[in-house]
């Protein structure tokens, strides 16, 4: 498969969204709980879900049920995920750049 600006405008749906790259950064340093995710990122539990949601769709996080308590749920990246971290990490070197501007 080619490159093609389908293929980035894809992509760029996904981390384009304002919180995609928030939750990566949380989710790189470990797996997180969705209450803790919430309050780290300061986000109402709708819009949290949506985001958690999509991420899934696009097997790039994955949700964990707690054995004993179905409501405890840890969100993980997956190994696709994980191949991300590496754009997140420029991204974000990126934007410590252009402060510097």
């Amino acid at each position: 498969m080619g490159m093609t600006h389908e293929n980035c405008n894809k992509a760029f749906e996904l981390i384009g969204d304002r919180w995609t790259l928030s939750i990566f950064y949380v989710l790189k340093k470990q797996d997180e709980r969705f209450c803790a995710l919430q309050r780290e990122l300061n986000l109402n539990p709708i819009t949290l879900t949506k985001r958690l949601k999509k991420l899934e769709e696009f097997k790039l996080i994955k949700r964990i049920e707690g054995t004993e308590d179905k409501k405890s749920v840890t969100y993980s990246l997956t190994p696709l995920g994980r191949e991300f971290l590496p754009i997140v990490d420029s991204i974000e070197a990126f934007g410590i750049r252009l402060k510097q501007i």
